[in-house]
């Protein structure tokens, strides 16, 4: 039987402490700790706000394809079946799903709805998952994006453990030790692939001051090459000019 509260012992910073930098036992000892509700796998990824946009828009121009938003690469999964289970529901299911959109929305945690016999229900039956939950964390968030858990329950979830407020300070607290040390690993702006490697070097010496002249020469670079990769980013971040291009580049963590 599920319990619709969770008892925690207080988060304080000697426990805190106590947790290892490792993003994947950190997931471990939210999976121990869950279990109480009838948790039994974990997921955590990073994940932009304009994600739901991106997703309904089939411009371009767009910062995020669709192939990058059933991305894996931002996101770390407890235990190991749930990194399976993921990978096969982004290639075979999500995008038909519409319990993915809502969760690229990130408004609120919600229950997926799996519909008898549908793909989504089949392949979560496959790995005796009864219910999931996604619970976006905007507390702690970063300007442009934040993190998101999957909850799998290996029996039914009550609809009330959306309401638990201890459940949603306890996740809270858990992405922010998270992302203390591996902020990075999780920012969807970098780890989705929406700017490449050439454009996010050339970001980053526009925010130390450079002048296009010696950004060109310190990476090899024609001053018009630089000057592409500079209009390909003030359009993907909706940059007026320089100076809100670093602007926005801090917001999103890409410098």
């Amino acid at each position: 039987m599920l319990h619709s509260s969770l008892l925690l012992p207080p988060w304080d910073t000697t426990q805190r402490s106590n947790f290892s930098n490792n993003v994947e036992q950190l997931l471990s000892e939210c999976c121990r700790t869950l279990a109480t509700l009838g948790v039994i796998g974990v997921c955590f990824s990073g994940r932009p706000f304009c994600g739901a946009r991106d997703w309904l828009n089939t411009d371009p121009g767009t910062l995020f394809k669709r192939s990058q938003l059933l991305s894996r690469n931002a996101s770390v999964a407890h235990p190991g079946w749930v990194n399976e289970l993921q990978a096969q529901y982004l290639k075979a299911g999500a995008a038909q799903d519409p319990n993915f959109l809502r969760c690229l929305q990130l408004h609120a945690p919600f229950l997926f709805r799996l519909v008898p016999g549908s793909k989504t229900a089949r392949l979560f039956a496959q790995h005796h998952v009864a219910s999931i939950v996604h619970w976006p964390v905007r507390r702690y968030s970063r300007p442009g994006w934040c993190g998101a858990f999957i909850l799998l329950f290996g029996t039914p979830a009550p609809t009330a453990v959306l309401e638990n407020a201890e459940l949603d300070r306890y996740l809270s607290r858990l992405q922010l030790s998270m992302l203390e040390q591996n902020k990075q690993q999780f920012n969807p702006f970098r780890q989705l692939g929406a700017f490449n490697p050439t454009s996010l070097r050339v970001l980053e010496l526009v925010a130390q001051g450079l002048p296009t002249k010696a950004i060109a020469k310190q990476i090899h670079l024609s001053e018009r090459g630089v000057d592409y990769h500079l209009e390909a980013l003030k359009q993907k971040l909706g940059a007026n000019n320089r100076v809100h291009l670093i602007h926005l580049a801090h917001q999103f963590d890409l410098v």
